[in-house]
């Protein structure tokens, strides 16, 4: 496509004027794991795109969890952190945690 036509305002195109389309780049997968890919977004109603990206937010927020999850088992071995947690816990402040958890 040459210059013209992308920057000519008359020029037909096949995104809505209203839609702004993020900066995008390509990746290169095998043919094979490209149609796999198409498979299982259109099984979920998804396009290829909406597919990644929904993959990419978990992939990132599973990595988020496993380090939190790894930041508590290290806290939970800190003799300081469990005795903070009992004064918290012998706190007569009115929180019961057991009555929030069955209210639900």
């Amino acid at each position: 496509m040459s210059a013209e036509l992308i920057d000519d305002p008359t020029a037909a195109s096949c995104r809505p004027k209203s839609t702004k389309s993020a900066p995008s780049t390509s990746i290169r997968v095998s043919v094979t794991t490209r149609d796999s890919l198409a498979r299982v977004a259109a099984a979920e109603g998804l396009s290829l795109t909406a597919y990644l990206e929904k993959q990419a937010r978990r992939a990132e927020r599973d990595l988020i969890l496993a380090d939190y999850r790894a930041c508590a088992i290290e806290a939970y071995k800190d003799p300081e952190f469990i005795a903070e947690m009992r004064e918290w816990d012998e706190m007569d402040d009115g929180i019961d945690f057991a009555d929030r958890v069955a209210a639900r």
